[in-house]
């Protein structure tokens, strides 16, 4: 029976070098391309534990080594119709490291092509396994019936016997319309509203999504319900910016799942240069507010289970965003809260924290590095982990949060300590949760 051996990258072949396999060992001499072509004895694997196993075949991106004599005189290597890249550090007269190309051949004859300096081709038997796919990410979670999704992951591949299928959580077939090894574009199904994991089919196997498709995890605000509860969603803020005048639907944008909160007026590039809580935030603080008490955050059934299954640094902020092209987003960053009772609640309302050096947050500033940020007008998915919630107003490190901070939360779109320009902005956001 023939192994198949899979290893991270021939930028470990130093190492596995250093640890002694028997059959591959460096030349200590300077390296020197010599007459004729090479005579191919067998292939071995890399690991140092299996390093006497034969091998007939590898996974794509495995490091091997390839045994013989004359190795010396091979210029190019191909595996079925891909081209390897040779480092003369890891060849010797007798053995060869070689990495598996990435890649997924388009032409598959299950050999090994050595190119010799006199210009012969030497075949050797031997298969590449491609992995079946996997699917790591998208560009949004939400998207609505009818509408484009995008996968990202790998080995998205289609046979003409076993064509490449994208099945939603309903059972539903979606519709592929283009597709790379790592990126595939599908459309929603009509009626395929259900949450849970996208499947992906291919000849070489199949997977489930990293993500849930229509995420209801710990929804914590989704501005569809009317207050506050012990029991999810959240519903809509409360405190000094409820940001209830914000709340709806607008020309601009489609909403993705009933109501969202949306920021939107004139923004300066200074950071920091205006403040201006009302058209730029918004705060749950819990406690007793004007009447009405609402709990903490943590205390919410399905949060209080997700911390007690996982560390509260594992965990990810998740939200969507959706910024019209005709109002692109080009100053402030938009600064995320969580907040201790200790520190704000229905009794001690204040909003010092914003501008307190030492109080820790995170930031979302997509325009960072462009100089402007839109989204098309259509929704995106943004993930934070809890790890980044340690940075003060003006984007400086100042020490981590930790799992007394879920009382409440606020976002305001103030400062970050990056110079922007002068926008007329408008910046959508729904959705928002807390996940393992």
């Amino acid at each position: 029976m023939k192994n198949i051996v899979k290893f991270v990258g021939i930028v470990l072949a130093t190492a596995l070098v250093a640890v002694g396999l028997n059959s591959c060992k460096q030349n200590p001499h300077e390296y020197v391309v010599t007459k004729g072509q090479p005579t191919i004895k067998y292939v071995t694997t890399t690991e140092a534990s299996a390093a006497d196993s034969l091998i007939t075949g590898a996974a794509t991106e495995a490091v091997i080594c390839i045994v013989g004599e004359n190795m010396t005189s091979v210029k190019e290597v191909y595996f079925n119709d891909l081209k390897a890249i040779l480092s003369p550090s890891f060849i010797t007269y007798n053995t060869m490291l070689v990495q598996v190309p990435a890649s997924i051949p388009g032409e598959v004859s299950n050999k090994i092509f050595f190119k010799a300096e006199n210009g012969a081709t030497v075949e050797f038997p031997f298969e590449v396994e491609v992995p079946g796919p996997t699917v790591t990410g998208t560009v949004c979670e939400y998207v609505l019936p009818g509408k484009q999704g995008v996968l990202t992951g790998n080995y998205f591949v289609d046979d003409p016997n076993v064509p490449l299928e994208v099945v939603m959580p309903d059972g539903q077939n979606a519709e592929i319309i283009s597709f790379t090894q790592t990126q595939l574009t599908y459309i929603v199904p009509e009626g395929s509203t259900a949450s849970g994991k996208i499947t992906v089919k291919t000849i070489y196997g199949s997977c489930e999504s990293s993500f849930n498709f229509r995420d209801k995890t710990n929804i914590l605000f989704d501005w569809d319900a009317d207050a506050a509860s012990v029991t999810t969603p959240m519903g809509k803020a409360n405190g000094w910016q409820p940001a209830t005048a914000h709340i709806g639907v607008m020309p601009d944008a489609e909403a993705i799942d009933g109501n969202y909160i949306y920021f939107t007026g004139d923004l300066v590039g200074g950071p920091g240069a205006v403040w201006d809580e009302g058209p730029w935030s918004f705060t749950f603080w819990p406690g007793d507010n004007w009447g009405t008490v609402y709990p903490n955050l943590k205390d919410n059934p399905e949060f209080a289970a997700i911390l007690a299954a996982n560390k509260w640094d594992a965990l990810k902020l998740k939200f969507e965003v959706c910024v019209p092209k005709a109002s692109p987003w080009a100053a402030q960053g938009l600064s995320i809260y969580f907040t201790p009772s200790s520190y704000v609640d229905g009794g001690n309302q204040n909003n010092a924290y914003y501008a307190d050096a030492t109080f820790p947050r995170a930031w979302y500033i997509p325009w960072k590095d462009s100089g402007s940020f839109d989204t098309n007008g259509e929704w995106i998915t943004v993930t934070i982990p809890m790890t980044e919630f340690k940075y003060n107003h003006e984007g400086n490190a100042v020490g981590s949060i930790d799992e007394s901070y879920f009382d409440g939360m606020s976002m305001f779109l103030w400062n970050g300590g990056v110079q922007g320009t002068d926008c007329h902005a408008f910046v959508a956001v729904d959705n928002i949760r807390v996940v393992p």
